[in-house]
Parts: C-alpha cells; sequence; structure tokens
C-alpha cells in the first residue's frame, strides 16, 4: 500500500518474476563408476523495483560400489533498495539507494567403504559473506569425520565435528567442537531370547578458548530383551540409562533410570491379554525419586459374522508417583465395520477414558468418537461422510466447553474413462465453539496418454493473521495445472493460479517449465 497526497491508502501491484534454467549431465564411464553434474541459475527480479537476486549452483557427484564424492559451489548476489526508514519488502518509490550483498557455499563431502573394512565419511562447508554497506566480512566453517563398521551382531562407530567462525577479519577460534563414540551388540543366547546392548558417549564444548568456554558431556545405555517360546506367550522388558554433565559457570549432573516389562498372551482367537509395569527417575524438591506404574489391556478383535468385524478394548493403568497419592485410568473402546450390502460399508468407533488424578480437576472424563459411511451406487460414483467428536469434562455428556467436532462429505465421479470430478465441504466447531468451513472441487482431465490438465478450487474461512495486527477471515484460491510430454525428450508443465480474486489481497502466480533431456 502506497500512501497518496491526500493520505488515502493506494494498493500497489506487485509484479515478480521467477526465471530457472538447469542443465544435468550423466555419464557411466565404467560399469562401476557414475558421474553425475548439474548446473543451475535461478534469477528473480520485481518489475519497477531494484530488488533482484541471483543464485547460480553447480555440483558434481562421483561414485563408486565403495566410495562417493559430491561437491558442490553456489555463489548468492542480493540487490535490494534502502528507504527513508531502512529496508523496505513494498513497492516504495522513495527507495532510491540499493545495497548488493553477495555470500558464497562451497560443500565438499565423501565416503570410502571397501568390502569388510570399516567405512569413513567426512564433510566440509565454507560459508563466506562478503562486506557490503550493512555487514562486516564473515567466514564459517564446518568439519566432520565419522568411521564405524559392523557385522550382524557388532556396531562400533565415532566421530567428532567443529565450527569455526571469522568475523571481520576476526578470528572467534573453535566456536563448537563435538565427538561421539558407541556401539551396539545384538545377542542370541537361545532360539526363544534375544537381547540388544547399546553405550553411546557425546561430548560438546562451545564458546572462545581462553574466555567463556562451556562443555557438556553425556552418556546413555540401553537394554532390550524379548522371549517368546511359543505362539500363546511372549515377553519383552528394557532399561534405559542415562547421565548428563554440564561445566561452565555452573556444573550440573543428572541422572536417570527408566525400565519396563511386558507380558502377552495370545491364544489362537480374537482374544488378547497383556500386562506391562514400568519405572522411572522423577525429580521432586526432596531429591531424584522412582514413579512406577502397572498396566493391563483386555481386548477382542475380529469377525463377528460375515462382511461385520468388531473391536472391544478395556485398559486399566494405575500410577505412583513421589507425594502424590496413587491415580489410575481406564479406557473403554468398542468399535464396528459393517458391510450392509454391496457398495455401502459403515463403521463406528468410540472411546471413553477416565481418570482419578486430582491435578487434572474438571477434566475427569474424555471420550473420543468418531463415524464414517461410504456408498459406491455404481462403479464410477463415491459418496462419502465422516465425523469425529472429541469431548473433555466431568463426566461423558458434560464437556465444560471444551468439545470439538468435524463433519465432512466427499464425492468422486468419473463420468468418462480420463475424465474425473472430486469435490469435499467439511466444517469444523473447535474447542472454545470456532466454527471453520472448507470447501474445495478438482477436475483431473487426460486427453492423451502424455497430456494431462488438473483445474483445482478450494475457499474457507479461516482467521488468518498478517503482518502486524491484521488478520484476514477466509481465502479463495484457483488453479490450473497442465503437463504435457511433447517428444520423448521434451515435457513441458504449465502452472496458473490466483488467490483472493477481486480482494485488496489477490494474488496471482504463473509458472512455466521446459524439461529437455539431449544426448543418448
Amino acid at each position: 500500500m502506497t500512501k497518496r497526497a491526500d493520505g488515502q491508502l493506494e494498493r500497489d501491484r506487485v509484479e515478480r518474476w521467477l526465471q530457472t534454467l538447469e542443465l544435468q549431465h550423466y555419464a557411466t564411464p565404467r560399469s562401476d563408476l557414475r558421474i553425475m553434474s548439474s548446473f543451475r541459475i535461478t534469477d528473480l527480479a520485481y518489475r519497477g523495483l531494484p530488488d533482484q537476486s541471483r543464485q547460480p549452483q553447480g555440483s558434481v557427484q562421483v561414485t563408486h560400489p565403495w566410495a562417493s564424492v559430491f561437491a558442490a559451489y553456489r555463489p548468492t548476489t542480493v540487490t535490494g533498495g534502502l528507504g527513508p526508514n531502512g529496508a523496505s519488502s513494498g513497492p516504495d518509490s522513495t527507495r532510491g539507494t540499493t545495497i548488493t550483498s553477495r555470500a558464497q557455499e562451497t560443500v565438499l563431502t565423501g565416503q570410502i567403504a571397501p568390502p569388510q573394512w570399516p567405512r569413513l565419511d567426512v564433510a566440509w562447508t565454507r560459508r563466506h559473506r562478503n562486506p557490503d554497506a550493512m555487514t562486516k566480512e564473515e567466514t564459517g566453517t564446518s568439519r566432520t569425520a565419522r568411521m564405524s563398521w559392523t557385522n550382524d551382531h557388532l556396531n562400533l562407530y565415532g566421530g567428532m565435528g567443529d565450527q569455526q567462525a571469522i568475523r571481520a577479519g576476526i578470528d572467534a577460534g573453535t566456536t563448537q567442537r563435538t565427538a561421539n563414540a558407541g556401539g551396539s551388540l545384538h545377542l542370541s543366547p537361545s532360539r526363544t531370547t534375544n537381547m540388544d546392548l547399546a553405550y553411546d558417549l557425546n561430548d560438546s564444548r562451545a564458546g572462545q578458548p581462553g574466555r567463556s568456554y562451556g562443555s557438556s558431556r553425556g552418556h546413555s545405555a540401553s537394554l532390550n530383551a524379548g522371549w517368546r517360546p511359543g505362539t500363546l506367550v511372549s515377553g519383552s522388558g528394557s532399561w534405559l540409562w542415562r547421565r548428563a554433565e554440564s561445566r561452565g559457570p555452573q556444573t550440573t549432573r543428572s541422572e536417570d533410570h527408566e525400565g519396563s516389562a511386558q507380558l502377552s498372551i495370545d491364544p489362537a482367537g480374537p482374544l488378547r491379554l497383556m500386562a506391562a509395569s514400568g519405572a522411572r527417575t522423577v525429580r521432586t524438591t526432596a531429591g531424584q525419586r522412582l514413579a512406577t506404574s502397572v498396566s493391563g489391556v483386555a481386548s477382542l478383535d475380529g469377525r463377528v459374522r460375515p462382511g461385520w468385524n468388531g473391536l472391544a478394548a478395556f485398559t486399566h493403568v494405575t500410577n505412583w508417583a513421589p507425594g502424590l497419592r496413587p491415580w489410575s485410568i481406564e479406557a473403554v473402546r468398542a468399535g464396528s465395520q459393517i458391510v450392509v450390502v454391496r457398495g455401502l460399508e459403515c463403521a463406528a468407533d468410540a472411546q471413553v477414558s477416565t481418570s482419578d488424578d486430582t491435578t487434572l480437576r474438571d477434566v475427569s472424563t474424555t471420550t473420543e468418537a468418531n463415524a464414517r459411511l461410504r456408498m459406491t451406487p455404481w462403479k464410477a460414483f463415491t459418496l462419502g461422510w465422516n465425523g469425529r467428536l472429541s469431548r473433555a469434562g466431568g463426566a461423558v455428556l458434560r464437556g465444560n466447553a471444551s468439545a470439538a467436532r468435524t463433519s465432512a462429505f466427499d464425492v468422486r465421479w468419473r463420468p468418462f474413462g480420463r475424465f474425473e470430478l472430486t469435490g469435499t465441504t467439511a466444517s469444523t466447531v473447535a474447542r472454545g465453539g470456532i466454527y471453520t468451513t472448507t470447501r474445495s472441487a478438482s477436475g483431473r482431465w487426460q486427453p492423451h496418454p502424455s497430456a494431462q490438465i488438473v483445474a483445482d478450487w478450494s475457499k474457507n474461512n479461516d482467521i488468518r493473521a498478517l503482518t502486524g495486527s491484521q488478520t484476514v477471515n477466509g481465502r479463495e484460491v484457483w488453479s490450473l495445472h497442465v503437463l504435457a510430454l511433447v517428444t520423448r525428450k521434451l515435457q513441458v508443465d504449465a502452472a496458473a493460479g490466483v488467490a483472493d480474486r477481486g480482494s485488496e489481497r489477490e494474488n496471482r502466480q504463473g509458472t512455466l517449465t521446459l524439461t529437455w533431456a539431449f544426448g543418448r
């Protein structure tokens, strides 16, 4: 918007042009050697404005069954205009001063992994920004290296990396350095038992050497075990240990444990039973304590009769936490899916859970329900509906203003083989009573096996916040997309769209992409 001499705001037109040219090359000098290279240049400009940018990028990659190298270089040039109040993104004609900033990025990566030997991965990245009227010269470099070795049972790894920054010619030193090492071991003591052990060590240092320098170190170890003597009973267990230590102006240390055990009974048929127990470390004012829980699940899942599948489940959980009385959570779930007649099916699912946790106060009961209906009166036409309800409060039918519901209709029609129409309409009432609607329609036509046309429309009344305190109520978008394979090596991809047509927020966009594959 531009302010006229009489104080009125006048809507400005912003026209943006984006052009991209990309070339790719692929060669195989040997059956086990591949060379891929690409070059891309992207230009962005605004009509009548000094703002513009250019971003060329080149890369090359050489791959072998046990080694690969990748290199890329990307220089960027951005020009922007300045007005009386500094940088501006709008079409302000008073921006007589322009500033051009230039930056470069170089990336080198590689890996080597001969058969039966450890694998080595390395990476080096350098980012540089030239000085301009607003910023000083900056250079940043990051390096990483990692070596790993694995076989059927044992996996070992170790790595290190650092980042360095130089601003205005002053070396800030190694601002961050990390190292990690660890491994995992898979054991099978018997045919019915397996175990997995893992350990990881991380060390990190950040800051300027000789000044403020902080470091942290972390250890983690885990044990996972499984036991299945037959098809009826199975069990599993896990244990996780973490220790963290930070050193600096204030040294802190923490240690956590977490474990669980589970037993499942799965007889032949729809019945399934499961019992579990767990414990984890919690921190209180009195120090570290253990919080424990036990749970049980019983479920029935299977065919009730031909064309009808049902589900029923009951869950109970009891928790013990330091400083609180024990509390329980119970949940009951039931679901059904029925094929009424050929071309008509419906499904419904509902769950009610309750908790006597005094910290939840008025949210002690939660209800979740959803239903779905699908009709196909004939092969080329499908109509569907689905709804969802969520309610939380002191009882099943009392939501305490914490209810939300959604319903949606969708239709799909294919009048003839290569033409298809789809449409949806949905409404949502969120918690707090906010009502929103969304409608969309799409048409897809394939007049030829090598050509396709897609048209889309959507409209909603969602309230969106823009810059400042301005809000927008609703949005409407039209788009058209055409994709055609002109020849075996030439492809045309064109798209056009308009958003909020006829309003002061109208936005038009067009894209044209030509892809030409040349060579043998």
